[in-house]
């Protein structure tokens, strides 16, 4: 219930709506066993999203493809894992974090796994492509935002830990797949990577919410407060955090003063601005000019993303490079992204870094990244643009969800980051096939990678006239 009993001066019993208590995330504790939970479920869903390039050319030889389709059968993926964010987050809502999380576990599970006893090309797609994203979203958005409500100051570093399972897992499940493929074929790599997947379920089981209680509630609970004019008594209670204007409200309707006995601690009223965060419809969110570029940046970036993993293998094949050293680039990006992720994300959590110059600078450095792979035909040179294109790609995408809280603050992470979800999952759905499209038409991965890294450096640029513009500076940005 949202309504706590108490007791005011004249020995009434009041309630008190537990939302009007602002309870700080805890920076730790269960968390960081929920960090860790998180960075394996990100492990297990985006090792397979970012390492199902190493497939495509079984794909191609299998059904005589096109890289034109095997483009949007992984664009199909990961579009679908994004675009359901709205769906994910209704189920955040209505069934809890946990729930949702093991929910789509399942699904990705068993829908990976079945092309292995039903192969037809229309039916793979259905199952890898459709309800495997679908599951991997119901996954992916509470992983993200169950670490952002379990940390405040320690969020970016935290953030980082979390989603640097992305980088790991595109590291580890790419070699894995690899062997699986060129011991047993790869139907029975998916059932087998199906499997797996299912070590997701006891992840999101790690999915809590805090569970912090006021000093309003515990008193409550235990019916132990006694009143007398302004001064309460107590035998337990605890430091907590009450936005200004909520201390002010509790103070003069109910005559709670600061004044307490025995050992209770004086209540702390922080800054309105840094505590109290206004509620925004999606309506209201969609005229936020700051949003708007933001959602424009991202459509830029994520067209150009997830080119190099669908195809970094296929290019280095073309290029006379063995299976295994092709499907090595690909865990050289999530090397890099590890790399990016921890040590950016880390990074971002000192007072003198401004986050959001760093966010844009990381973009930025991504698309040139790919476009600078133009002249690196050599396969050590192939590794160096790989490994700074997943560190920066990395670093971007931990400091994603930093960024909206910082801008519109937590209260509405969930909305803002939906809408971004949906927005990246149809920009997503078109990069891959473009760059396939753009292969078979020169015979050549040079101008479909360069195109991909102008995009992303682009989608950076155009940040920057957010920080030049006058709504940005009512922003309680840090």
């Amino acid at each position: 219930e949202n309504k706590l009993k108490t007791v005011a001066n004249d020995n009434e019993n009041i309630e008190i709506n537990k939302e009007q208590v602002h309870i700080p995330p805890p920076d730790g504790g269960w968390g960081w066993m929920v960090v860790f939970a998180s960075l394996i479920a990100s492990l297990l869903s985006d090792g397979v999203i970012y390492s199902y390039g190493v497939l495509t050319p079984e794909f191609i030889k299998h059904y005589n493809l096109s890289r034109t389709t095997v483009g949007w059968m992984g664009s199909i993926l990961v579009a679908t894992a994004l675009a359901v964010g709205p769906l994910a987050s209704i189920l955040c809502k209505k069934l809890g974090y946990r729930v949702c999380g093991v929910i789509g576990s399942i699904i990705a599970a068993i829908s990976f796994s079945l092309p292995y006893f039903y192969s037809e090309l229309w039916f793979l797609i259905l199952c890898s492509s459709v309800l495997c994203g679908i599951g991997f979203g119901l996954v992916y958005l509470p992983s993200i935002i169950i670490v952002n409500v379990w940390f405040d100051k320690k969020r970016s570093l935290a953030m980082g830990i979390a989603v640097c399972g992305s980088g790991l897992g595109t590291f580890v499940m790419s070699p894995l797949m690899e062997y699986l493929i060129s011991t047993f074929g790869w139907q029975l790599a998916m059932l087998v990577i199906g499997l797996i997947l299912l070590l997701m379920i006891p992840c999101c089981m790690t999915y809590t919410n805090v569970k912090s209680k006021s000093l309003i509630e515990k008193e409550a609970e235990r019916n132990a407060m006694d009143s007398n004019d302004n001064t309460m008594s107590a035998t337990e209670c605890e430091k907590i955090e009450i936005p200004s204007n909520e201390g002010e409200y509790l103070m003069n309707k109910y005559g709670i003063g600061t004044n307490y006995t025995t050992e209770c601690e004086i209540i702390q009223i922080p800054e309105e601005t840094e505590q109290c965060e206004e509620k925004k419809s999606f309506i209201e969110m969609m005229k936020d000019f700051i949003f708007i570029l933001f959602l424009l940046s991202n459509i830029l970036s994520s067209i150009g993303f997830n080119a190099p993993y669908m195809y970094a293998k296929d290019r280095a094949i073309l290029q006379g490079m063995s299976d295994s050293k092709g499907s090595f680039l690909i865990s050289s990006i999530g090397i890099g992204s590890c790399i990016g992720r921890i040590g950016f994300g880390y990074l971002a959590t000192f007072k003198f870094v401004n986050r959001f110059h760093l966010f844009n600078a990381t973009i930025v450095l991504s698309g040139v990244s790919l476009i600078a792979s133009w002249i690196m035909t050599s396969y050590i040179s192939m590794i160096i643009y790989t490994l700074i294109f997943g560190m920066m790609g990395g670093a971007f995408v931990t400091l994603t969800s930093v960024i909206l809280i910082d801008l519109f603050g937590l209260i509405n992470v969930d909305t803002a980051f939906s809408i971004t979800l949906v927005v990246q999952g149809i920009s997503v759905l078109v990069g891959p096939p473009i760059a396939g499209f753009i292969y078979d038409s020169t015979l050549s991965y040079n101008v479909p990678f360069a195109a991909c890294g102008g995009c992303i450096a682009l989608s950076g640029v155009i940040m920057y006239l957010a920080y030049f513009s006058k709504d940005f500076r009512k922003k309680t940005f840090k």
